[in-house]
């Protein structure tokens, strides 16, 4: 994504405002320079606002670097005119908010859309048999096929998994670009399976997301070609898993897997549930399909994995996440379901929703943004209850 030609017209800007500023009369009084600071900030705002609008393609992009670092360095130069024209106290006030951008600029824009984190969590159940390691990574979520992907991918197989789910949304683009350039991207896509491949014992596992092309299901398997990912168009169950395929192989779980369409992840699966009494986990897209899961406890599965949320992207401390769009009115999720590892129902149930933030971000028009909510690979470590602790194969 290209933002070099907004930030040199708001260069340009910068500099024309710090010389009104400059030339304002700030001798009058303090009020006088108050007025002036608040009239070309807002002047500032607006240039933001207009040439973000001529790159329509990365205006959300254009919205946050304008106010975050073109806002930061203006509030920054600002008070050091102020400090200049014995404004001394007032020069404090947009010293403060000016660095304070520019910090929030640095870890919102530059360090935590990147600062990947590995999520640990274990569950002890009478159901598993032998101890099984799954990876869950949701929402890859890229306009561009580079090291921090492929760092993913990596940070997926250093965990050892026995069993690697995929939670759908894999490539995103403004809808205002040409054809041939998701074709490109998704051969890139590809390639990278083939330069770091996701394996694992009991298999590699995906769903298709809300941004993927769920057209028809050749579409669907050719993101893939090439690579170990098992991906369906229907809602499909999967038993078994982890049962050795020879006398000498070793056991891991076993578990069950279901893994859910589009319709039903939104709207709520109402297939049949296998009845082999193993372990059970349901993957979807987005974390819908829990409010019907939570109301039939007796019958759900187990474990219910979901991405689809990134977490919010930003979250504000004491208050949580900023803003969340509701794609289903009808089925609208707890707050507090947007990200983590919840148990539904009371925890003698013993059934649970891990949501992940994604190791993506929304793209398109969105700012690549992330605030106090970092990108995360989910670990879950699968037990029974006498063991404590998974031993990794050699």
């Amino acid at each position: 994504m290209d933002t070099i030609p907004f930030n040199v017209m708001m260069f340009a800007a910068d500099i024309c405002l710090v010389l009104v500023f400059g030339f304002w009369p700030h001798e009058r009084s303090a009020p006088w320079s108050v007025a002036g600071l608040s009239l070309v900030g807002f002047l500032g705002l607006v240039a933001v606002v207009l040439f973000a609008w001529l790159f329509k393609a990365n205006a959300g992009q254009c919205l946050a670097e304008g106010v975050l670092w073109h806002g930061g360095v203006f509030l920054t130069v600002a008070s050091g005119i102020l400090f200049y024209r014995s404004r001394k106290f007032l020069a404090c006030i947009p010293l403060f908010s000016g660095a304070s951008l520019l910090l929030l600029g640095f870890d919102a824009l530059v360090y935590e859309p990147y600062a990947l984190e590995l999520e640990h969590y274990t569950i002890r159940s009478p159901k598993i048999r032998a101890p099984m390691r799954i990876v869950f990574l949701a929402d890859i979520q890229t306009d561009h096929i580079g090291r921090y992907e492929e760092d993913v991918f990596r940070a997926v197989m250093q965990q050892q998994p026995d069993l690697i789910l995929l939670g759908g949304d894999y490539l995103q683009l403004w809808e205002g670009v040409p054809p041939s350039a998701m074709t490109r991207l998704e051969e890139r896509f590809r390639e990278l399976f083939q330069r770091v491949p996701l394996t694992a014992p009991c298999g590699v596992y995906a769903v298709g997301g809300n941004l993927d092309p769920l057209y028809d299901e050749e579409t669907i398997r050719s993101l893939f070609t090439g690579s170990e990912v098992h991906i369906f168009r229907y809602s499909k169950t999967i038993e078994n898993l982890g049962e050795p395929g020879d006398p000498g192989g070793r056991m891991r779980g076993p578990v069950d897997l279901t893994l859910l369409s589009m319709e039903h992840s939104f709207g709520g699966y109402t297939g049949d549930f296998p009845r082999t009494g193993n372990f059970h986990i349901m993957l979807g897209h987005a974390p819908t399909f829990a409010m019907v899961e939570s109301r039939r406890l007796k019958e759900a599965p187990d474990l219910l994995l979901a991405g689809h949320t990134h977490g919010g992207q930003i979250v504000l401390p004491g208050y949580g996440v900023l803003y969340y769009p509701r794609r289903n009115r009808e089925m609208q999720l707890p707050h507090d379901w947007l990200s983590g590892f919840h148990p539904i129902g009371t925890e003698a149930d013993d059934k649970w929703l891990l949501v992940s933030r994604g190791s993506g971000m929304e793209r398109g028009w969105a700012p690549r943004i992330r605030l106090f909510c970092r990108p995360e690979i989910s670990v879950i470590d699968l037990l029974p209850p006498t063991v404590r602790h998974r031993v990794p194969d050699n």
